[in-house]
């Protein structure tokens, strides 16, 4: 049975402001809610593809796969952060975020009336989140020097780390029904950091030979 959608209607605000406290302090927070659809091949397909994903032969979830009445996958992010200046070339900047997706999509079997599965197809099912505090230390050039210093440490967790990471669960019959479980993120780094450092010879300095030369190194961890 072929019925038209419902369409989707989202109020996305997203609000940034900051104040200084001094002439060396500034606080800044923002606030965004943002929404996004799955790729449209996740959506569409040619009436062939179509039938090969509800076809009782092509039930293993590699095969095609649809997202049947998918909702927009839905993110909301809040940052607070302070700069502050200790000296006329030294500065830092401390940031806490944290973002939220829910709505993601995931392979899933759909079940008859006898709790028979019978295809697959992307649901709405995962959600994950993100958080932690980022610093950054920025040095302006000094003495023909300049350096930046960037550590974040962060936590990302969530049901499902890809729309087809669910792939080898639903494929086991015995396992149709799969128990949602919290876990990190394959792309969780609990700790990143880099040191950017920049020598420099100015305009006028250094020389014909020199003057304009530099270097630089990054460091990445």
């Amino acid at each position: 049975k072929i019925i038209e959608t419902e369409a989707h209607d989202l109020l996305l605000p997203r609000i940034s402001f900051s104040f200084p406290v001094s002439d060396k302090t500034v606080f800044y927070s923002q606030f965004g809610k943002f929404a996004q659809f799955p790729r449209l091949d996740q959506l569409y397909s040619s009436s062939y593809g179509f039938s090969r994903a509800i076809a009782p032969e092509d039930r293993s979830p590699y095969g095609g796969n649809l997202g049947f009445q998918v909702r927009p996958e839905r993110t909301t992010l809040f940052e607070n952060g302070i700069r502050q200046i200790l000296s006329d070339n030294l500065g830092f900047t401390l940031t806490a975020f944290y973002k939220d997706t829910k709505d993601q999509i995931q392979i899933r079997r759909h079940f008859n009336s006898a709790g028979v599965p019978i295809f697959t197809s992307y649901q709405n099912v995962d959600f994950g989140t993100v958080k932690g505090i980022e610093f950054t230390l920025d040095l302006r050039r000094t003495n023909r020097l300049s350096a930046r210093v960037n550590y974040t440490m962060s936590d990302a967790k969530g049901t499902g780390s890809s729309s087809r990471s669910g792939a080898v669960t639903v494929s086991d019959e015995l396992r149709s029904r799969p128990p949602e479980f919290i876990n990190r993120m394959p792309f969780n780094q609990t700790h990143r950091g880099s040191i950017f450092l920049d020598y420099r010879f100015g305009k006028g300095d250094g020389g014909p030979v020199l003057e304009g030369m530099g270097m630089n190194a990054i460091l990445t961890f």
